[in-house]
């Protein structure tokens, strides 16, 4: 749901002359639709199909966190700038949701010439003797079933179904692809240059009324208690009228970007990121075993969330300079491929410093004057492997990033877009695959640096590939020769 184009530096060093950011800001404005009752936000397009606005809830942290990133240097984020603090745009319409399937495809599913397969596998790419694509195999069901390509097959399985399908399709490193018997279609790395942004969990608890009553002793001005009752109501509300509170998520929207990089002071390469649960709040519970923290560490958090509201930090590694790699162990279609994500594996340990100094920045900031004011406090939570460091020492810290690092879901680069020179290429500028004709890919696995966004920079593929193609096809359709 959140959306950000990302920043000018993080396209420019891809070093590709067809995709420099003054080049995609253009595909972005061509996308975006905004339609906030607020002023147009910096140069955000507003005649494309993908609605966004600002949800801009009245959530009581977003001040003093405001308050909290000033005591550090930081400023609302400006335009051109990639240091700051701010709301995100989200990509919603009239309170629903707003995905990218909602936004092109429903608006589509009638034609006769669009159709969707649920329930389908593709297992294999097939090729002609001169390495053109001539079809697919796919799985519907126990039924296996050929396609025939007679223009170009598109890939948008992601970054980790990408690198299965083509390795069973005979595209990938030679020596793998020879170990499980594959004949060789093409030498390419694909399912190298794997990345993922990387984050860490940090539990704070507060009170909420402490900061906005003169009596702090007051009994009933302690804590924001969850209430089944509000639950309810706030339910009925949504689905009868989409109002309340679910038409906002809260201070999740509220993010800080700042820099840990002694060498680019003005570049952005951590984001922190924010989520708030009341005191005995439902649902930290399903929070906790979602992302699957280790039972101890789950059940220490509940055990302070009974008393004391919590405030959840997420500093997140923004461009990672560590990289991994996934490939396939079986020529089962079903069967799983091996992910190596090597996190904190980089020659200079560039990650985890960079890391370090986002937690103890944050955890220093909160001992300042506005965190303060709510009796912000450093959660001791339990981490079995850390119990013997002394709590906030630099081994305890140093235990807790190692310990509580996790992936969100955004991983890229295992079919990686570069100059059609350069050995690491699998997808050259034009989105075609390498070494064959008559296959792109369109998706987040091409990126070859990490974004500090995905969902956005996927859209412009999507567009700029349509455009492609109805450039190709549509002056072929007029000349038989070319066709």
């Amino acid at each position: 749901m959140h959306y950000h184009r990302g920043n000018a530096y993080d396209y420019d060093r891809w070093d590709l002359d067809e995709w420099k950011s003054s080049t995609i800001s253009k595909y972005f404005a061509n996308l975006e639709k905004y339609l906030g009752k607020t002023a147009t936000p910096f140069d955000v397009g507003t005649k494309g199909n993908m609605t966004l606005s600002y949800f801009k809830s009245d959530h009581f942290l977003r001040l003093p966190l405001s308050k909290m990133y000033k005591t550090a240097g930081y400023k609302p984020l400006a335009r051109g700038k990639s240091l700051g603090y701010r709301d995100l745009l989200v990509t919603s319409w009239k309170s629903i949701r707003m995905n990218m399937a909602r936004t092109f495809l429903t608006p589509i599913k009638e034609r006769t010439n669009f159709h969707v397969a649920l329930g389908t596998t593709a297992t294999k790419i097939l090729f002609t003797a001169d390495k053109r694509v001539r079809g697919v195999e796919i799985m519907i069901g126990k039924y296996k079933k050929f396609i025939k390509v007679r223009k170009e097959l598109i890939l948008t399985g992601g970054s980790i179904n990408n690198v299965k399908l083509l390795h069973m399709s005979g595209i990938g490193p030679k020596e793998l692809l020879e170990y499980n018997h594959i004949p060789v279609v093409a030498d390419l790395p694909v399912g190298k240059n794997f990345q993922m942004h990387l984050r860490v969990p940090i539990f704070v608890a507060i009170d909420k009324c402490c900061g906005q009553c003169l009596n702090c002793s007051t009994p009933d001005c302690q804590n924001d208690f969850f209430d089944f009752n509000e639950f309810y109501q706030n339910s009925w509300d949504y689905i009868m009228d989409k109002i309340g509170f679910f038409t906002h998520i809260g201070i999740n929207d509220f993010v800080a970007y700042i820099s840990t990089n002694q060498r680019r002071r003005d570049t952005a390469n951590i984001g922190v990121f924010h989520t708030y649960f009341k005191r005995n709040d439902f649902y930290l519970k399903s929070f906790l075993e979602k992302r699957r923290f280790h039972p101890a560490v789950a059940a220490s958090v509940l055990k302070y969330n009974k008393v004391r509201n919590i405030m959840l930090f997420y500093p997140t590694i923004l461009a990672p300079v560590s990289r991994g790699e996934v490939y396939i162990n079986s020529t089962h279609y079903l069967s799983q491929p091996v992910i190596k994500p090597n996190f904190y594996t980089d020659e200079n340990g560039i990650d985890f410093r960079s890391m370090y100094a986002a937690v103890t920045m944050i955890v220093s900031l909160t001992d300042s004057l506005a965190m303060q004011r709510y009796k912000a406090k450093f959660l001791n939570i339990d981490i079995p492997n850390c119990r013997n460091f002394k709590f906030c020492s630099e081994y305890y810290f140093r235990c807790m990033i190692v310990n509580l690092s996790s992936p969100p879901r955004s991983c890229c680069g295992t079919c990686k877009m570069g100059k059609p020179t350069e050995n690491e290429t699998v997808v050259t500028p034009k989105l075609s695959v390498k070494s064959v004709q008559g296959l792109r890919i369109a998706d987040q696995s091409i990126i070859a640096k990490l974004t500090n966004t995905r969902t956005a920079t996927e859209a412009v593929f999507g567009e700029r590939l349509g455009e492609q193609l109805m450039k190709k096809w549509s002056s072929n359709s007029k000349n038989p020769k070319k066709r």
